[in-house]
């Protein structure tokens, strides 16, 4: 089944601008999409919106919910099959659990590369859940990165 990300690369408030910033992205958000709703489909409805599954700061944590994708501010991404097929049940086994500031305080505003070992931010968990190692040094930027070169080593038929 296919597997996808949206990542946020829209203004947004102060925070996604801080984040965009301080990991010299053009992406302050990701969220993984609920497997089986074609996302094919699902762009092309007016206005696209899937359940997605995410960490974010401004829900209080790990939270499944439907996003509208503007797509103007959202990217989709697809994952290919290098990626954990569970990734999202993995991610869901993790809803409620807190949203990391500390992670994100220690890994990207002063690089002491600390983290809540029961908390999560949105690309480390997603990271996380497709089996990357690492997690909490990723930004959404870096995440989108590491997909996409991950996609291009299983197509040249490379090692993970």
């Amino acid at each position: 089944m296919k597997q996808y990300f949206a990542f946020y690369c829209g203004e947004g408030r102060w925070d996604d601008r801080l984040i965009r910033a301080a990991t010299r992205s053009q992406f302050s958000h990701v969220e993984l999409i609920r497997p089986g709703q074609h996302m094919e489909l699902a762009l092309t409805l007016n206005p696209p919106s899937a359940t997605c599954l995410s960490a974010s700061g401004r829900d209080g944590g790990v939270r499944e919910k439907n996003i509208v994708f503007n797509p103007d501010k959202w990217v989709i991404k697809e994952v290919l099959n290098w990626a954990s097929p569970h990734a999202y049940q993995d991610a869901y086994s993790h809803i409620g659990a807190p949203y990391d500031w500390a992670g994100i305080v220690f890994n990207f505003v002063l690089p002491i590369r600390r983290q809540n070992k029961r908390a999560w931010f949105c690309s480390e968990l997603c990271g996380w859940a497709l089996g990357l190692g690492w997690t909490g040094t990723l930004s959404p930027g870096d995440l989108a990165l590491r997909v996409e070169e991950m996609n291009r080593a299983y197509l040249d038929g490379g090692e993970q």
